[in-house]
């Protein structure tokens, strides 16, 4: 035969090529426009599910953005328009989710490799309701090849009942679904709510019977939340903040007062920052009330004229940041005599600003030498004595008064933030007393129990009873290096562990890997709860959990580098096709 391309067989070979070829490019264009929706956290469907190039109604981002690139490619405008087979379109929600769920499933996939590779891993979890619904963002926190902390979101755990043993399921099914081993989980953090934290029946204790190598850390954003919560728990801020946040509600629920404070602002000040006068109190989260406080102590002066929660955060960062706030705070209590004085005398000028004369609780009789003291308001003795004669029918001078603000507020208000700041962050101090002891820069300066970090970690370590001898030469190794140059010596775990040789020092790069792989807070948790906002609002509400777990995976791994070519392929294997999307005689 002297041209083999002519017969029968390689002819309808040809034509079926053609057909996979032209069937697989439109599948793509698909894919890309199921992709696009989900990266920008989009809804797909509209009012209708049909295909027509100049539609009366809205059907819907998906079908508008295939529409949109059909103007361009023939082969996808011939095929939504005039399809083969009627029942081959595969724009259908069925198609959709599956083309979704195969996605989801490289990039678990992806994800699950990542965390095997990694051995040691720890899990976070937090709960977050959303339209009457309870779900559980379930993140991992481990260290990847290229010694990287990374967490990363894993799924979303829908929840019936929130008790700590029937989370305690959800997340353990989760994990053996997805064949990650529970014995090589080191360590668990979630908020301090008595479901997660219980030691008796909650989440955290349920799963360290599965898991006993994985200790419980409390989340130090929550617990650096509640020291100001419960600092600011005193009658007198707190009826502060209430006052605060009824002024903010009074001007955002107006737009005639919210539009008139703006307008006298804009015309006081040439140039402001702010989009707003005003911001709301956050309810749950502290960090951002900084932002309304900012905002309400710029508009104060305004107002007489107008009237009608970062990422990857290791231990020993985490230690140092806490250590520096509690010094701080410490260092302002010492100094308060003349730290007070300048707030007082800021707070005299704003507010006689707006036409306030600073004044303090009339001195009652029972307040007098001799006298009893009054039990419904502060009454700490006052300790300065500026020679001012003051009589019960005088005004207090300006020494009393400022004198009585430091006595009854000030000092009281600091000392509680110091107490609750010892109290919240003693686990943190005993934790990190055990790591920090690896990081080059604690080396150099004093010695490390070597032997308490064995007596925890034996099981982790490739040779424990190397474990002395090695830590000596990787001591002496940082200090010749801080006697031979001034290069810049590692000053956490996570730059401590890219500079450790894993073949020279494995049991050092073991325990500092367990090091990095300890949680600090769950914030990768709300980050993902923020995710689900922009998922689950009221036009997509009953959203089933696989579809809202898998479009989170696709939006919340953004950059992730997908294969077309593979999710096609697993596509056209998950049950016969009426689109010819693979030549199974003739495969490369």
């Amino acid at each position: 035969m002297t041209n083999p391309s002519s017969t029968l067989p390689h002819i309808i070979n040809r034509e079926l090529e053609q057909r996979v070829t032209t069937n697989r490019h439109i599948l793509k264009h698909i894919i890309k426009a199921l992709l696009f929706c989900a990266k920008q956290c989009i809804g797909l469907r509209g009012t209708i599910e049909t295909f027509h190039m100049t539609p009366t109604v809205n059907p819907g981002n998906f079908i508008a953005f295939l529409r949109d690139r059909a103007e361009d490619d023939e082969i996808l405008r011939e095929h939504l328009l005039f399809p083969q087979k009627k029942n081959a379109k595969y724009v259908s929600p069925p198609s959709q989710n599956e083309l979704i769920s195969i996605i989801a499933n490289f990039i678990s996939e992806q994800l699950i490799q990542d965390i095997l590779s990694a051995k040691f891993y720890t899990i976070m979890a937090d709960e977050v309701t959303s339209h009457n619904q309870e779900f559980m963002p379930l993140c991992i926190r481990f260290v990847d090849k290229e010694n990287n902390i990374r967490e990363e979101f894993l799924e979303f755990l829908t929840i019936k009942r929130i008790t700590g043993r029937k989370l305690a399921d959800k997340v353990l099914d989760c994990l053996n679904q997805k064949q990650i081993p529970l014995n090589d989980m080191r360590g668990q953090c979630y908020d301090g709510a008595a479901n997660m934290s219980s030691d008796r029946c909650g989440l955290q204790r349920c799963i360290r019977e599965q898991a006993p190598l994985a200790p419980y850390t409390r989340c130090n954003s929550h617990a650096l939340n509640l020291v100001i919560v419960h600092a600011c728990k005193q009658t007198d801020v707190a009826h502060t903040l209430t006052k605060m946040k009824e002024v903010c509600l009074f001007y955002k629920y107006s737009p005639k007062r919210q539009g008139l404070l703006e307008s006298i602002i804009e015309q006081s000040v040439s140039s402001t920052n702010k989009r707003k006068p005003l911001l709301d109190l956050c309810k749950t989260r502290w960090a951002e009330r900084h932002y309304a406080y900012s905002h309400f102590y710029d508009s104060y002066v305004f107002w007489d004229k107008c009237r009608t929660q970062r990422k990857a955060l290791d231990v020993y960062d985490a230690f140092s940041k806490v250590d520096l706030v509690k010094s701080s705070y410490n260092s302002l209590r010492t100094n308060i005599d003349g730290r007070f004085g300048v707030w007082f005398s800021q707070a005299t000028r704003i507010a006689e600003r707006v036409g306030v004369t600073p004044g303090m609780p009339r001195l009652a009789a029972q307040r007098r030498p001799g006298g009893g003291r009054s039990v419904y308001r502060p009454n700490a003795d006052l300790a300065i004595d500026c020679g001012c004669t003051i009589t019960l029918s005088s005004l207090p001078c300006i020494h009393h008064i400022e004198d009585y603000f430091r006595q009854n507020y000030a000092i009281p208000f600091i000392d509680h933030i110091i107490t609750e700041l010892e109290l919240q962050f003693s686990d943190l101090s005993k934790k990190s007393a055990l790591l920090l002891g690896l990081v080059p820069t604690v080396i150099k300066e004093r010695d490390c129990d070597i032997a308490e970090i064995i007596a925890v970690y034996s099981e982790d370590l490739p040779s424990p009873a190397l474990v002395e001898e090695e830590y000596q030469r990787y001591k002496d190794g940082i200090l010749r290096n801080v006697l031979e140059s001034n290069c810049v010596i590692p000053d956490s775990c996570a730059t401590a562990i890219k500079n450790c040789d894993a073949l020279l020092f494995p049991n050092i790069y073991t325990l500092l890997k367990l090091a990095c792989t300890s949680p600090v807070t769950s914030a990768e948790c709300e980050r993902s709860a923020s995710s689900l906002r922009r998922l689950h609002h009221y036009n997509r509400a009953s959203m089933t959990g696989d579809r809202l777990s898998a479009l989170a995976l696709i939006h919340i791994h953004y950059g992730f580098n997908h294969s077309y070519e593979k999710i096609i392929n697993s596509f056209s294997k998950l049950h016969p096709r009426n689109m010819e999307l693979e030549n199974i005689i003739f495969q490369k």
